[in-house]
């Protein structure tokens, strides 16, 4: 063999080896979050949490606003057909029953 194949064929083996040693003797590294990574995530989780349950506040307001406003424009303009009357009942039921 010629000097440049053995220099070329000690350079492999010692990149195998030095492979061999990373994979086989070297402790691995769990990745585990901690510190403030783990503090700003569970932050964000809580904020977007917040945002829902406002998110559902205001929507549930909205209804019963939309509904005592529609109330009141049918009890304003006088109107007494009976399915009027009966949208009414249906109408003051689910304020009730959104209130409790």
């Amino acid at each position: 063999m010629s000097k440049g194949s053995l220099t070329v064929l000690l350079f492999v083996l010692l990149f195998v080896g030095g492979m061999m040693y990373v994979e086989f003797a070297v402790p691995k590294q769990e990745h585990i979050v901690h510190g403030p990574a783990l503090r700003i995530v569970q932050k964000d989780l809580d904020t977007l949490y917040q945002i829902r349950l406002k998110y559902k506040a205001l929507h549930d307001t909205q209804i019963v606003i939309n509904q005592k406003y529609d109330t009141l424009y049918i009890a304003l303009a006088g109107d007494t057909s009976c399915s009027t009357t009966l949208r009414l009942i249906a109408m003051h039921r689910q304020l009730d029953s959104l209130g409790k």
